[in-house]
């Protein structure tokens, strides 16, 4: 972009000195200098937009005085009023463009031009592609800006989703190490009691007792094997799937309370009124609450 600029800027002022309309002086190698330095000021004007346009505007007024021919002002000026507007500099670029259209007027009245022509034509058209230079740099970066604005929404938006999904992923991680800990401490606690009846159903030669130690044994495994092959079920599952079911409930109390009167410990659950549904969380919540205190 700063090259084509350049390279635009070089050319127009070239043909219009190549021109040679009106002018006391025969265009020469320094005319062309000054028609070379002004697009070389192009590679300047993103870093230093005021630079570039003060220097251009006091380039041309040292072509002016130098007695060169005409070479106008709007187009030569136009690229560095654009570059500037393009970098916020808008207040910088509407003041130069109109003390150099002033000081042009009153210099050019005072050398006895009509005042006609440059009022009527000559001004108006210079003024217009000036303000349309500094409006279409200005358009230019309140685009930019914009855009920018837009990716920082999008980058905080996909800051927040993979915030939410890593905080989801927690939650779910935490509450499946919850299960895991209720099934196995619960199970464990029943297996190890039933492994302490039938030891001691076997060295009082109790068969029965202890056949149905095991058996209570056996049943507790089982029951603690389908939980984890539950759980291991929702490790598997893509992270995008819908939240999981939970593996406890207050409908399976009875049976909690079986396996816990079969392991020794003698529990009865009593319900007051009609049971209703409850939410999931409350629901498993409360069924580990009673799952963990019969462990303990």
């Amino acid at each position: 972009m700063d090259a084509a600029l350049a390279g635009a800027v070089t050319l127009v002022v070239a043909v219009a000195i190549t021109a040679d309309i009106g002018g006391t002086r025969a265009p020469d190698v320094g005319a062309y200098l000054f028609a070379v330095g002004l697009g070389l000021l192009m590679f300047i004007r993103r870093r230093h937009p005021v630079l570039a346009l003060v220097a251009t505007g006091v380039g041309i007024t040292g072509y002016y005085i130098a007695d060169y021919p005409p070479i106008g002002l709007a187009l030569p000026m136009a690229a560095a009023l654009y570059s500037a507007a393009e970098r916020g500099r808008l207040l910088v670029a509407a003041s130069t463009a109109a003390v150099l259209l002033g000081g042009s007027l009153i210099f050019r009245i005072g050398e006895g031009q009509g005042s006609n022509y440059l009022l009527g034509y000559e001004l108006p058209w210079s003024a217009a592609i000036m303000a349309g230079a500094i409006a279409l740099g200005d358009g230019v970066r309140s685009r930019q800006q914009q855009a920018a604005r837009q990716r920082e929404r999008e980058q905080e938006l996909r800051r927040a989703t993979e915030l939410e999904a890593a905080r989801r992923v927690e939650a779910e991680r935490l509450a499946l190490a919850r299960d895991l800990h209720d099934v196995l401490a619960h199970t464990t606690t029943v297996i190890g009691m039933q492994a302490h009846v039938a030891r001691e159903a076997l060295d009082d030669g109790d068969i029965d007792a202890a056949r149905a130690a095991l058996e209570v044994i056996s049943e507790a495994s089982g029951e603690a094997s389908r939980e984890l092959r539950t759980t291991v079920a929702l490790l598997r599952q893509p992270a995008d799937r819908a939240p999981r079911a939970p593996t406890g409930s207050l409908a399976r109390l009875d049976r909690l309370a079986a396996a816990t009167t079969e392991a020794g410990l003698p529990v009865t659950v009593h319900v007051t009124g009609t049971p209703g549904p409850l939410p999931s969380t409350v629901d498993v919540t409360a069924y580990r609450i009673v799952q963990e205190a019969l462990t303990n």
